[in-house]
């Protein structure tokens, strides 16, 4: 998969992540608030990937790129692995 994920022929996008020892607690598990890193990166490799710059958001819609609130469901830890 290259650099920045890939967009599926669904029009999902898909964002592999790699998980860094910064992003864990002392026990391996991944920060709550590292996911919204995650959620804001892939939101921006998406956005290039349909050729939508922050520039050109702007230009057409005159105001910056908004978060809207976030309610995450955890399903288990995400732990990180070493090799």
């Amino acid at each position: 998969m290259q650099f920045g994920g890939a967009l599926q022929s669904d029009g999902s996008h898909v964002f592999p992540v790699r998980v860094y020892y910064e992003d864990t607690d002392f026990s391996g598990n991944v920060y709550h608030a590292a996911y919204l890193k995650f959620f804001e990166r892939a939101r921006t490799e998406f956005l290039r990937a349909m050729m939508c710059t922050t520039k050109n958001y702007l230009k057409r819609r005159g105001s910056p790129l908004r978060s809207a609130p976030c309610r995450s469901i955890m399903t288990g830890p995400r732990t990180l692995t070493i090799f």
